[in-house]
């Protein structure tokens, strides 16, 4: 279990998280994505996301483990990709969440 900390000190639980980097349009330009899911979510989809587009939210996001350190923190990610609330047969709902930010690609 993880929690998912914005930098308005909003936190939410998340039960996984990876970095990932992908190239598109040929190569020539490349993005790195934060990818994140919550199963069960604790919230509506419109509590994600008015927390989520609060200002300054995406300037430092972390990830920290069970013990409070922090296992990941990525910044300028500026840009809500995916965000999206499923219900499970379960009953449950699942959260899945992508941040994305661009990179320069060097010619």
């Amino acid at each position: 279990m993880f929690t998912l900390k914005l930098a308005t000190g909003e936190t939410f639980f998340v039960n996984a998280a990876e970095q990932l980097r992908s190239q598109f349009d040929g190569g020539t330009q490349s993005r790195l994505a934060l990818r994140v899911e919550a199963t069960p979510a604790d919230h509506d989809l419109d509590w994600y996301l008015e927390n989520l587009d609060a200002p300054g939210a995406l300037d430092t996001v972390q990830v920290l483990c069970e013990n409070g350190s922090v296992g990941l923190e990525v910044q300028g990610y500026s840009q809500v990709s995916h965000a999206a609330l499923r219900m499970l047969a379960s009953g449950e709902k699942s959260f899945s969440l992508t941040l994305v930010r661009s990179l320069a690609v060097e010619s």
